[in-house]
């Protein structure tokens, strides 16, 4: 099973890079702002969280998808649990 660590956008500088992180293991990828888990694509679906952070988050939510696609904080957090549930112990 592949695992990676990488930034997602086109960021230069190492603090843009260290601010947008994805997350690969196997098949599910993990988007990060900072340190906050906003996005999940388990193979299946991207599930991007609406923005409920700041306005530099929102800069990194639409590098990953446009507002329109994006769900409400509820929602991302059900289907996070459905997805990761599994691996809380």
């Amino acid at each position: 099973m592949e695992t990676t660590v990488e930034t997602y956008g086109k960021y230069k500088s190492a603090r843009g890079q260290l601010e947008t992180q994805r997350v690969t293991i196997g098949k599910v990828e993990l988007y990060f702002s900072y340190k906050t888990l906003v996005a999940i694509n388990d193979g299946k679906e991207l599930i991007v969280s609406e923005n409920q952070w700041s306005n530099t988050t929102g800069k990194h939510l639409d590098l990953i998808a446009p507002a329109e696609k994006r769900v409400k904080k509820e929602v991302f957090e059900e289907k996070k649990l459905a997805i990761l549930g599994a691996y809380d112990a």
